[in-house]
């Protein structure tokens, strides 16, 4: 095997180890393309989290079919169905946090009376993707994605964003 086809395995299973290639250039370059932000791990992991609970309470405790739950969270059946089978949204369990389930209680509950597209439904999404960053509910799912990843000594997520112009 190549050392650019190790390389390529080494990313692409997202271990941020360092590798012994014998070169300062090949670990840079795997630093470089392994820094998993906590804004992605929000966005490709929690926000589907947040749409599976909702999906389901849409579904369970409100009765609306799968096509009708899809219409009210904009996404497609097929994303709903998904949801339902547990083959999508299984990265983060999220549903056992008890804050988190009140504000997707909210957020079903505004979706039910309005539009996926409302200010209030952004808001209580960005609501609950701020909280798990404030408290720190990404560290542990951020160290499993980047084993080597020093988490104890992050603080990136423990004060929120301040611009910087």
């Amino acid at each position: 095997m190549s050392i650019f086809a190790r390389l390529s395995l080494h990313i692409t299973h997202n271990i941020r180890c360092p590798l012994k290639y014998g070169g300062y250039v090949i670990l840079a370059l795997i630093e470089a393309e392994l820094m998993i932000l906590p804004y992605e791990i929000i966005h490709r992991s929690v926000v589907p989290a947040i749409r599976y609970m909702t999906a389901i309470s849409l579904i369970e405790k409100h009765g609306l079919t799968q096509k009708q739950a899809a219409a009210k969270l904009g996404v497609t059946q097929a994303a709903i169905s998904n949801y339902v089978r547990r083959t999508r949204a299984v990265a983060v369990k999220i549903d056992s946090n008890k804050h988190i389930k009140e504000s997707v209680d909210k957020l079903t509950d505004l979706l039910l009376d309005g539009d996926v597209n409302s200010p209030q439904v952004t808001e209580t999404f960005t609501e609950i993707c701020e909280y798990m960053r404030r408290k720190r509910l990404l560290c542990s799912f951020h160290k499993k994605m980047e084993p080597c990843y020093t988490i104890d000594k992050c603080h990136a997520c423990d004060k929120p964003p301040q611009p910087s112009l």
